[in-house]
């Protein structure tokens, strides 16, 4: 049996998250959703393991969503 896709959304307002949860919805695909605030806590459920990571523009401090996306997938090629 194959695992079920877990997503990790990165919002600091969780309206992302809100959106993302409500798409997975409309698919009615099984899906474990993780909302985090900010980097450092996507950071630690990566290490969960993750399928797919979305992530708003803004993030805390200076952290620029693209470019987080972008480290994380240098270090997790298979996301």
């Amino acid at each position: 049996m194959a695992s079920m896709p877990r997503v990790i959304t990165v919002d600091p307002t969780m309206t992302l998250s809100r959106l993302m949860r409500s798409a997975i919805d409309l698919l009615d695909q099984p899906v474990i959703q993780v909302d985090v605030p900010g980097a450092q806590e996507a950071l630690e459920e990566m290490s969960r393991g993750c399928t797919l990571l979305v992530t708003a523009f803004e993030l805390d401090g200076d952290t620029k969503g693209p470019i987080f996306a972008l480290s994380l997938k240098r270090q997790s090629p298979e996301t």
